[in-house]
């Protein structure tokens, strides 16, 4: 993969035409004289998750943001490829942006603060999802990407059709309805 650079400071002691600075030129001049410059290059772009944590390894001693589930902080980490921090990466926890580890740890924690509520009223309507159960209402909802919005289904008569990660109650299904557009979104983990 090639860089891309960003500065060059030539080195006091060194001159070069300008003909020696423009375009290609500047490429084999630096191959023959790499000793005559300072180079910058720009950092690469990678690959992110949704919720913009990095998907692969970083290399070891890079520094990363995680957040501390003990404490409630967000932690900075040095790179290792220990067992915890594979574990990080696999879970989604390993940020090179302090800010995008911030606002993801705020969405799962309201994702998780919703998801309790939905399970609190699913119990209290002696509701559990039986798909042994034809007649059993199995409420749902999904994220309407391209209208920004939710859509609320529910599955009867024995359909068999994936729905979202989280089927309730019709109780429950009201009580979603009620939540902000940003909640809705949080509960479907929705990042942007």
């Amino acid at each position: 993969m090639s860089k891309i650079i960003q500065s060059i400071t030539i080195k006091e002691g060194y001159t070069f035409t300008r003909a020696e600075l423009d375009g290609n030129a500047l490429y084999a001049l630096l191959a023959r004289n790499p000793e005559a410059c300072d180079i910058t290059y720009q950092k690469e772009e990678t690959a992110k998750f949704p919720n913009g944590a990095e998907v692969f390894a970083l290399e070891n001693g890079a520094e990363y943001y995680c957040h501390n589930s003990d404490t409630g902080d967000i932690s900075k980490n040095t790179w290792s490829h220990h067992n915890l921090h594979e574990i990080f990466l696999r879970n989604q926890l390993v940020f090179l942006d302090e800010d995008k580890c911030e606002s993801s740890t705020k969405l799962k924690n309201r994702h998780l603060e919703i998801t309790q509520k939905i399970y609190q009223i699913n119990a209290e309507n002696n509701w559990v999802v039986d798909w042994s159960d034809e007649e059993q209402s199995k409420y749902f909802v999904l994220w309407d990407h391209p209208n920004s919005r939710s859509y609320y289904g529910v599955l009867e008569n024995g359909e068999m059709q994936s729905g979202g990660e989280v089927y309730y109650c019709e109780k429950a299904q009201k009580y979603l309805k009620t939540l902000s557009i940003e909640d809705q979104k949080a509960f479907l983990l929705i990042y942007n």
